[in-house]
């Protein structure tokens, strides 16, 4: 298998991504994004919103469920506090996705153009790590096993 080539990144204020009225009103404080690309043409994003305090992570959380209930459920052990894991075509693109909430921010992986079944629990299971990792004060350092 190839080399993963990042493909896009960026942090914002979370106020444009919950569509918030405003940066001052919004319970998210920031949105960041990173996917990248393998040679196989299979893609990851792993997205994350930070919130304040738990509760309002998981209000967001709830939230995603409630959103994404209408796609076709994806079983797949809990990841994080809580996670619900589907499938969903978008922009063209079929793909397995899994939101999960660790402490103060929800987080989603999404696996397009390969199989969901094998990369989207490792990859879930990686990013959770290096979310508490990063939560804990510890520089993230978990990683995919080896293929």
């Amino acid at each position: 298998m190839g080399a993963w080539e990042p493909v896009a990144a960026g942090v914002t204020s979370a106020d444009g991504h919950l569509d918030c009225p405003s940066a001052r009103t919004c319970k998210g404080k920031w949105f960041g994004h990173d996917k990248f690309r393998l040679n196989t043409g299979m893609t990851v994003t792993f997205q994350v919103t930070t919130f304040s305090n738990p509760q309002d992570s998981a209000e967001h959380f709830h939230q995603e469920a409630a959103r994404t209930a209408e796609y076709q459920p994806l079983t797949m052990p809990r990841t994080g506090d809580e996670s619900l894991a589907y499938l969903r075509n978008a922009g063209g693109l079929d793909g397995g996705y899994l939101t999960m909430r660790v402490g103060t921010v929800v987080a989603t992986v999404s696996v397009e153009e390969g199989p969901p079944d094998v990369a989207l629990p490792q990859m879930s299971e990686m990013f959770e790590k290096r979310l508490g990792q990063a939560l804990s004060g510890r520089t993230p350092d978990a990683a995919l096993p080896p293929f």
